[in-house]
Order: C-alpha cells, then sequence, then structure tokens
C-alpha cells in the first residue's frame, strides 16, 4: 500500500500536469508545471518542479526565472522552425 504523503503528491503532481503539460511544447512536464505562474492555485507551492529549481526543499525563485527564459527561448526557436517550414 502506497504511503499516504506519495498519493499526495502523485495527485498534486497529476493535477498540475493535466493543467499544464503540453506534449507538442518544449520542456518536459516538470519544466512546464515549474512554468507556471497562475500564483491563485492552492497547488502553487507545492507543485513539481526539476531538482534544479529546489533549493533546501523549497522552490528557488531565480532558478524558476532561469527555467522561464530557457523554455522561453526553446519555444521561440521551435516557432521559427514551424515558420520556416
Amino acid at each position: 500500500m502506497a504511503h499516504p504523503k506519495s498519493k499526495y503528491r502523485d495527485a498534486v503532481a497529476a493535477n498540475c500536469k493535466s493543467c499544464n503539460y503540453d506534449p507538442l511544447a518544449p520542456g518536459n512536464w516538470r519544466e512546464q508545471v515549474a512554468d507556471c505562474a497562475n500564483a491563485n492555485c492552492v497547488f502553487f507551492d507545492l507543485r513539481p518542479v526539476p531538482r534544479k529549481c529546489l533549493k533546501g526543499g523549497v522552490h528557488d525563485r531565480e532558478a524558476i526565472a532561469a527555467l522561464r527564459a530557457d523554455l522561453a527561448e526553446r519555444q521561440g526557436r521551435q516557432l521559427a522552425r514551424q515558420r520556416a517550414e
């Protein structure tokens, strides 16, 4: 039987993934969930993020900002490739 804490984490991850993940957009689901800007969401501070976006077990705002910039750049390159085709 799964530990209650892991069930809770799985439920939060499933919610965030269903809300944010787009398989056609750049980044994996955790990167896209980290990019979530809906601070009104009850899961905002609990959302799963890549390990590189954690510092001491807490979301590292600077690392998330850097990830957002990287995703935006990758999205721009993807759009440029699509326009070129």
